[in-house]
């Protein structure tokens, strides 16, 4: 999945719009802007346990540029 984002988002510029952070969980939106395409609501999740990221989820809609 990351291999086919990095794909779809060549020159990619990411920008965080929030980040909550609480006991062992982060929720993370942002937005992005590529060469292919823009992400306007992008959102992932991570759970850490000894400063290591255990799981990660990961939510965006691809939208292509003309």
């Amino acid at each position: 999945m990351f291999e086919g984002l990095a794909e779809a988002l060549p020159q990619l510029s990411l920008e965080a719009q929030a980040a909550v952070f609480s006991d062992n969980l982060l929720l993370l939106r942002w937005t992005a802007d590529s060469a292919l395409n823009t992400v306007p609501d992008g959102v992932d999740t991570f759970v850490f346990d000894g400063g290591v990221i255990r799981a990660q989820t990961i939510s965006c809609t691809l939208i292509p540029k003309s």
